[in-house]
């Protein structure tokens, strides 16, 4: 009974000891809780000073993580940017309309001498684009008309060049409106060598999408071979002293007339003392 009575109390000895302990380490954490839950109140009730980001306020707990979403974000807008500018030229190039082409030009043409070429684009099949132009050939030549077809914008591009064969000047604008009828490019072409030789055709498009920016689509090189030949020297004469006038009446007619006057003005004085002296003579008799 003794022995009863003694484990009894050692039970309930040890069991108060247990309840004393949990309560001391309960409030600790609770106090833990309730600081840290005053820390995120603190921040959450933080007003901006005058002048401060907001943003920067709340980013003050994790700074790391909103540059990263910041960053990802930039870039995926970037991309679809990019990709839906992309679908819109696609789209732009997939709606246009055939047009048709055709290049004149005089064959053959003679080295030295300036002819011009003519590139036409016309949307509208109403409009015929193969008219030669009034006066635009020489007795010897005739005009070659190349035809074509390509997918045209409403303005368009186009740019003929023949290095080392030919020298090519723009005589209109390269870019022009071709809208819904046609457009029309001339250019001066002078021969450089006699041969067959090709002119180089480039005809671009060019596209604005609705954000203003412009794009343009080339088409590959055209080629047309053209026959050069060489003047004959009557026509070769003919044509120098045309272009040439001005210079050779001062450097070889003119100084040659001025020595040829003189000339005959000196045996004209000759004679005429000649003459004279003789008469004299004469007369003394």
């Amino acid at each position: 009974m003794r022995l009863k009575l003694i484990l009894f109390i050692f039970i309930l000895a040890l069991t108060m000891v247990g309840c004393d302990s949990r309560p001391t380490d309960a409030p600790q954490g609770l106090k833990t809780v309730k600081a840290v839950d005053k820390s995120h109140a603190a921040n959450a009730n933080q007003q901006p000073e005058p002048g401060r980001n907001p943003a920067s306020i709340k980013a003050q707990g994790r700074p790391v993580q909103p540059r990263m979403v910041m960053r990802a974000r930039a870039s995926s807008a970037s991309a679809t940017d990019g990709i839906s500018e992309a679908q819109q030229i696609q789209a732009m190039l997939d709606s246009l309309p055939d047009a048709s082409t055709a290049v004149l030009h005089p064959e053959p043409m003679q080295v030295q001498r300036a002819d011009k070429v003519i590139v036409r684009i016309s949307r509208s099949s109403k409009i015929d684009i193969t008219v030669v132009p009034a006066g635009q050939l020489a007795p010897t030549q005739q005009m070659v008309i190349e035809a074509g077809a390509v997918k045209a914008t409403p303005y368009m591009h186009v740019r003929v060049t023949g290095d080392p064969y030919f020298t090519v000047a723009a005589i209109s604008d390269e870019e022009q409106f071709v809208g819904n009828e046609s457009a029309e490019w001339s250019f001066n072409v002078v021969p450089q060598k006699s041969g067959k030789w090709p002119l180089h055709i480039m005809m671009t498009n060019v596209l604005r999408t609705d954000s203003g920016t412009e794009r343009v689509k080339d088409y590959p090189a055209k080629e047309e071979y053209i026959t050069v030949s060489v003047l004959p020297a009557g026509a070769w004469a003919r044509k120098f002293v045309r272009e040439n006038w001005q210079w050779l009446w001062t450097t070889i007619v003119g100084p040659v007339a001025l020595f040829i006057w003189a000339h005959r003005r000196r045996r004209r004085k000759k004679t005429a003392a000649y003459h004279g002296s003789t008469h004299h003579g004469a007369v003394r008799r």
